[in-house]
């Protein structure tokens, strides 16, 4: 076999490998105090996350969370006993 041949096989079987392992498109989740109709996966503002825990919650790695203004006093996951995350 073409040594040429071999190498482009090798870094074909490399980003295959890569490119399996991650995903493709990142999304984008919302947060909104505010949203009128909260609906996972949170991907626009009338469909936003209420509460950044939420938005967490539905993201996976990767994945960019926007979040407007606002004091966000809710949510959370609890950790140990009363503790949580907040």
């Amino acid at each position: 076999m073409n040594t040429r041949l071999l190498k482009v096989s090798r870094l074909c079987a490399v980003l295959c490998t890569v490119l399996a392992t991650r995903p493709l498109f990142a999304a984008t989740l919302y947060v909104w105090q505010g949203s009128p109709s909260p609906t996972q996966p949170y991907t626009n503002w009338s469909t936003a996350a209420t509460n950044i825990q939420d938005a967490v919650d539905a993201a996976s790695a990767g994945d960019k969370i926007v979040v407007t203004n606002g004091v966000y006093a809710t949510g959370g996951k609890s950790i140990y006993g009363t503790m949580t995350n907040r």
